[in-house]
């Protein structure tokens, strides 16, 4: 088991990291950014701003983490829950804060003086909290430095490489772990044009690089296949957000606000854990404790790669659909809970991609994508049904009940589908045919001649 402050050091660690490489690599492209700016300065301040903002970046967890980030209030709400309000409705809601949101809201009102009035920064940086803030946030006052954010919230970022590597050796499982100091020595600056022809900086990995890039990404894709998604785990992230929504007033988190933050802080891990251990939590409290979970009674197919027909792909995902509502249906009153895995492994689009620059020629820049086989790698939506472990014998037969009468339905609408498609088929022949041709020939006799008559008489 490991804290989230020891993850917040192991991330501040990598950030570091990938701040130095791209010192080393990009010199150039750096000291065009900051013009005439002293060198040693921007240096050493924004090395320090991204190691602060590194150490931060998780600072607004809730307890247990994303477990309970389904209580988080809508914005613009005034933070009252609605016991009326089913889970996978709250999580379904859009304009949810998040816990980024709690990050920056400590950043800049809870930790300002602790940063600002740091004798060491004084002395040294002069940072402020709201830079911090702005980086975590992505927040364009950032200037032309926002690029650093890149570090923290990316595609390749040390977010990512540090959990990947320490989940994997916590856990005492393969499949997270990756070449760390490899793909870290060769992240570098890139320029590039907007479309307004405005020279900016983002960050990618040179062209020596792709074979450890690629293998962060199936490190990420097997560690939340094998430990993330796994259906036990998730089970137990389901009595977690009912126990917190049983402790929790008004079903709800406080708001990232002046009042609320304080109130926010006084739920950590050991609060909860303690409360729990008093017998509070309800129904899902005791599941827990007696390891009474729910159980996964059905998940719908895993889609590995992409299609290669957008048409057929489409027509499965749509047949995948209409089997977990007829599931759903014959459990009825027996489904417990369910929970819905999207993610995607490698995104592709403008701006997603992560950047290859060639070594020898660093104005010819790929996406990785066009290296790479990874962004074949499918985009995870899969669903998972659950039941309490006391109805699965009742649930078990009712579900392959379902399953069976829907694959034999759709074989029956194929079988069909083609019967009509034969029979449209020989109507189109017959129809290209001269009806000429279809009909019996006329059968001509010839002519008696008298002679023929008087022989015949």
């Amino acid at each position: 088991m490991h804290t989230r402050f020891e993850h917040s050091i192991g991330v501040m660690h990598v950030a570091t990291l990938l701040y130095d490489a791209i010192l080393r690599n990009s010199t150039d492209v750096l000291l065009r950014l900051y013009g005439d700016a002293e060198e040693q300065t921007w240096r050493d301040r924004e090395r320090q701003k991204v190691r602060l903002a590194a150490l931060l970046h998780d600072v607004g967890h809730a307890p247990f983490s994303h477990a309970s980030e389904g209580l988080f209030p809508v914005k613009g709400s005034d933070g009252i829950g609605s016991e009326k309000l089913l889970f996978e409705e709250m999580e379904q809601k859009k304009n949810r804060y998040k816990h980024e949101d709690y990050s920056v809201a400590l950043i800049t009102l809870e930790m300002r003086d602790a940063i600002e009035n740091d004798d060491f920064n004084k002395r040294n940086f002069g940072i402020k909290a709201s830079e911090i803030a702005d980086l975590l946030e992505g927040n364009p006052d950032a200037g032309p430095t926002l690029f650093w954010k890149e570090i923290l919230s990316n595609q390749l970022d040390a977010d990512r490489m540090d959990y990947l590597l320490r989940d994997s050796h916590h856990l005492g499982v393969n499949y997270g772990k990756y070449d760390l100091h490899r793909l870290a020595s060769n992240v570098c600056a890139f320029e590039f044009s907007t479309d307004s022809n405005e020279i900016r900086v983002g960050i990618g990995v040179l062209k020596g690089g792709i074979h450890a890039a690629e293998s962060l990404i199936a490190a990420r894709y097997s560690m939340f296949k094998q430990v993330y998604f796994h259906k036990t785990r998730m089970a137990f992230d389901i009595h977690l957000q009912n126990v917190m929504a049983e402790l929790l007033e008004g079903k709800l988190f406080p708001l990232p606000n002046q009042t609320g933050l304080r109130e926010y802080l006084k739920w950590d891990d050991w609060r909860v854990q303690g409360m729990l251990t008093d017998g509070k939590g309800g129904e899902h409290a005791q599941r827990m404790f007696q390891r009474h979970q729910f159980r996964m009674i059905y998940s719908s197919r895993d889609r590995l790669v992409k299609p290669k027909d957008p048409k057929k792909g489409l027509d499965s995902i749509i047949q995948e659909e209409k089997k977990l509502k007829a599931v759903k249906k014959s459990l009825g009153g027996l489904l417990a809970a369910e929970r819905t895995s999207k993610n995607s492994w490698y995104k592709t689009e403008a701006g997603e991609d992560i950047t290859v620059i060639d070594e020898n020629n660093p104005s010819k820049v790929q996406p990785l994508s066009f290296y790479s086989a990874m962004a074949e790698l499918n985009a995870e939506n899969q669903h998972f049904l659950y039941v309490a472990p006391e109805s699965v014998a009742k649930a078990r037969p009712l579900v392959q009940q379902a399953i069976d009468q829907f694959e034999e339905q759709l074989k029956q609408k194929k079988a069909k589908g083609k019967n009509s498609k034969y029979r449209q088929k020989r109507k189109s022949v017959s129809r290209e045919v001269k009806p000429g041709l279809m009909q019996r020939p006329e059968t001509t006799v010839p002519e008696v001649t008298e002679k023929e008559k008087r022989n015949a008489g």
